[in-house]
This record gives structure tokens, sequence and C-alpha cells, in this order.
């Protein structure tokens, strides 16, 4: 009988192992998939700029959305923002900030960390949008 019992929490840790590994994979091709998702957002703003400060921007070794300030700066340099342009800016971003913040409250369940592009992005969002 005790042997029994024995094999029945051997074999529920090692499923429930399983599926912990399973999950955390699930959450890294997750991350995978947002990351690149924020480098087609960056690269879409990149390609409104002027060639100059493309160079500049792709020239830098750091590429993660601590640019995104200065694409944004130059995006709209000498020009007033419209309330309109302002929604539209902020609706283009919000629904991959919902998923980070989604992804990211599961996450720490399982003591993943986000990408460090998921986390600029977030920053950036939280600033540049109540502003």
């Amino acid at each position: 009988m005790l042997f029994l019992v024995y094999k029945i929490v051997v074999i529920l840790l090692i499923v429930v192992v399983i599926l912990i590994t399973t999950i955390r994979l699930a959450y890294q091709k997750k991350i995978r998939t947002l990351s690149n998702k924020i480098d087609s957002i960056q690269n879409s703003l990149i390609s409104s700029l002027k060639n100059e400060e493309k160079k500049e921007l792709n020239n830098r070794s750091e590429k993660i959305f601590v640019d995104f300030k200065k694409i944004l700066e130059n995006t709209y340099s000498n020009h007033v923002i419209s309330s309109q342009e302002e929604k539209t800016f902020t609706e283009s971003l919000q629904p991959t900030f919902n998923e980070i913040l989604s992804l990211s409250k599961r996450m720490k369940i399982f003591y993943i960390k986000p990408s460090e592009n998921m986390i600029k992005y977030s920053e950036f969002f939280c600033k540049y949008t109540t502003l």
C-alpha cells in the first residue's frame, strides 16, 4: 500500500514538472514573438525618419526602444500634435502594450522575466501616453 502511494506521488511530481516546463517554454516562445512584434513596430517608425537619422539609429549598438523617444521627437518635430494624431498613435500601440501587460502578469507566477524589448516598450508606452 505504501509503495503504491509512493508511486502515485512520484508520477504526480513528474507530471507537474513536465507541465511547468511546457508552460515555461510556451511563455518563452511568446516572449520571442512579442519581441519580434516590437521590433517591427520600431522598424516601421524608423522608416518614417530622414536618411541621416536612420543611419544614426542603425549605427547605435543598443537599438531597443531607447531610440523610440528620438523617433517620436523627429517624427513630430516642428509639428503640433493634434489630439486625433495622439489618439491614433496611442491606439496603434495599445494592443501590444496590453498583450505585454497580460503576459507579464502570468509570467511572474513562473518567475520568468520579460525581455528587455518588452520592458522598454512598456516604459515608453506608459511615459509617452500619459503626457
